[in-house]
């Protein structure tokens, strides 16, 4: 891991995450747990005991706290959290799910905690515009978000003053994701040579846009274009995205939920990520770019925020399978662009996305709030 002294203060931070899955919202806490560890802060997490990430910060050395997420058990689970803030000293809480928004907002709260964080990972809507101004305006001082559309729609819909709300997008660790590492696994897993390798990488939800990727490939194979093409992750939808391909005939081969994504990012030639919504910015762009790898994604969320069109990779419309397998065709057939694009793309993320100038980032806005 990328690990730089720290600039500031050194600091009593606890992350609350009611989760239970393990995608890029929980795993872009726990990196930033890590990193800010190594920087020389104190990190705590508070999370239901059964939740991926609660093993995973156990077993990283990290102290937990098992928060009950059940609505029934809010008053005296919010009495016992204030009560551990207290105790342990916390200076700064951030939340990033509802319910540990609302438990970890009102605990700290009680516990008079310094600075009260509640971050937003992804994009929706707000159909109870005031209760999420409590969730958002109210109990935090200030809210993180993961891409600058976030932060407008904030500001915008829930009428958050602008000195409240930062854009911190995820900052992926350089020692991990670089364009060094072995192409070894084009080997290991028998890719065909010299076919280009395609790859959809995501946790299996639906508004990843697995089924427009599919319907892309169809049309791609219809025109003759030649290809090797992989969907890696997991989720709840795996054995029914299985049997679309298979009842299809199809040759794409998932390889299921994978913690090898550097060797897979070095593997492949090109990453797609059709989103039909919901999207920040999603970390594997990042990582591929930091892999200097070429990226096709949509017009969606706070993608377009790290993919200039035709620059540093290529963006098309959402839900629309023809573009999307008109530009996955152009890449596939220019060797030359696809280098361009990564080239471009990789020397973006050095510039804006690194572990380090996020972690900075987020020092620089501890100090501000709590010194203020």
């Amino acid at each position: 891991m990328e690990s730089i002294p720290p600039q500031s203060p050194q600091y009593r931070i606890l992350h609350t995450e009611t989760s239970e899955g393990w995608g890029g919202q929980e795993i872009r806490v726990f990196r930033e747990m890590e990193a800010m560890r190594e920087r020389g802060h104190s990190l705590f997490l508070g999370a239901p005991a059964q939740s991926k990430i609660y093993q995973m910060a156990l077993a990283a050395g990290f102290e937990v706290y098992p928060l009950d997420p059940s609505k029934l058990k809010y008053p005296l689970t919010i009495l016992r959290f204030a009560n551990y803030l207290r105790h342990h000293k916390i200076q700064i809480l951030n939340t990033h799910s509802s319910r540990d928004g609302w438990i970890g907002g009102l605990a700290a709260r009680l516990a008079f905690t310094p600075l009260i964080i509640r971050s937003r990972h992804i994009e929706v809507d707000y159909p109870n515009r005031f209760t999420s101004w409590i969730g958002f305006g109210v109990l935090p001082h200030l809210v993180f978000t993961t891409s600058q559309r976030i932060t407008d729609r904030l500001i915008q819909e829930l009428s958050l003053q602008w000195d409240r709300v930062s854009t911190l997008p995820t900052g992926i660790d350089p020692k991990k994701f670089h364009p060094k590492i072995s192409t070894h696994l084009r080997t290991v897993e028998s890719v065909p040579e010299p076919l280009p390798l395609i790859a959809m990488i995501s946790v299996l939800r639906s508004w990843k846009g697995h089924d427009i990727y599919l319907n892309a490939i169809e049309l791609l194979i219809q025109q003759g274009v030649q290809a090797t093409y992989w969907i890696v992750g997991g989720g709840p939808g795996e054995k029914t995205l299985q049997e679309q391909i298979r009842m299809r005939s199809l040759p794409v081969r998932m390889l299921g939920h994978r913690e090898d994504i550097p060797d897979i990012l070095a593997a492949i030639d090109l990453l797609v990520l059709p989103s039909t919504g919901h999207e920040g910015v999603p970390q594997i762009i990042l990582q591929a770019q930091a892999c200097e790898k070429a990226v096709i994604g949509t017009q969606v969320g706070g993608i377009p925020e790290v993919i200039e069109h035709e620059v540093s990779g290529l963006l098309v419309e959402k839900s629309n399978p023809v573009a999307l397998a008109q530009a996955m065709k152009k890449l596939i057939e220019s060797p030359e662009l696809r280098q361009t694009l990564a080239r471009q793309g990789h020397l973006r993320f050095q510039k804006k996305h690194t572990l380090k100038t996020m972690c900075e980032r987020v020092e620089s806005q501890y100090l501000k709030k709590i010194s203020a």
